[in-house]
């Protein structure tokens, strides 16, 4: 098996980049979101838009009804600008056609017109801080996942071979395409005569119900840390 084939097979190493990819997502979206939000605190200029239209989409089984309204404001420059802007039903209801509605917007800036609203920093700044701590434990489990899938690779070129015992076949709660993996647990005795015991890597129920308790399979040992141990398969025999 070649370094690759254990990367392929390491649940630490998908899970660590997806919550790494996860975190640095959130963290852009949560730090544009503060610079934006500041400009507006700090420059907005206020406004009054005039109501052109209203509609709604249906709920679905993956969403709720969204109101919204077709608002049209006037910049100062003279350029006229229509937005289209989700509002609460309350909002929905009391807006009628031609109504009046309260913009701001960003001077020298056409694309920043919006609904008129308060500032929101601490919504974005707890989207940074999520971004930050997913990312954080994404990178931790890489690290640890690329060092786990380097043990495993030396041992299974290195590893002294020795036979194991199957003790149990377990499921665990990690799952994949929502398929519950499994996990053999397995006993072996090292050069020094001290018997141990170890666990596979995750694998389909297939694969797990493949070997029964009892069952002797091969293994492959750390010679200078017998408690290291990489669970192979192949050549099964029933003990």
């Amino acid at each position: 098996m070649t370094l690759f084939s254990f990367a392929r097979r390491s649940f630490r190493l998908w899970a660590g980049g997806l919550m790494l990819w996860c975190g640095v997502v959130f963290a852009w979206i949560g730090g544009t979101g503060i610079q934006s939000e500041r400009r507006y605190r700090d420059a907005a200029r206020a406004g009054r838009g005039e109501v052109v239209a209203k509609s709604l989409r249906p709920a679905t089984s993956d969403t709720s009804t969204r109101y919204e309204i077709l608002y049209r404001f006037a910049l100062p420059g003279g350029a006229t600008v229509e937005r289209a802007a989700a509002v609460d039903v309350a909002e929905w209801e009391r807006l009628e056609h031609g109504a009046s509605i309260e913009v701001q917007y960003l001077p020298g800036d056409d694309d920043s017109v919006r609904l008129a609203r308060e500032p929101r920093v601490a919504a974005n700044a707890a989207m940074f801080t999520l971004g930050g701590a997913l990312a954080s434990i994404g990178a931790a489990l890489l690290t640890f996942g690329a060092r786990d899938v380097r043990r495993k690779s030396r041992l299974y070129r290195q590893g002294t071979p020795a036979v194991a015992t199957v003790v149990a076949i377990e499921e665990t709660n990690v799952r994949i395409n929502r398929k519950p993996q499994w996990r053999i647990r397995f006993s072996y005795t090292d050069r020094g005569g001290q018997e141990r015991q170890g666990r596979s890597d995750y694998m389909s129920a297939s694969h797990a119900h493949a070997w029964t308790q009892g069952d002797s399979g091969v293994v492959h040992v750390d010679p200078d840390h017998p408690e290291q141990v990489l669970w192979i398969g192949q050549s099964r025999v029933s003990a």
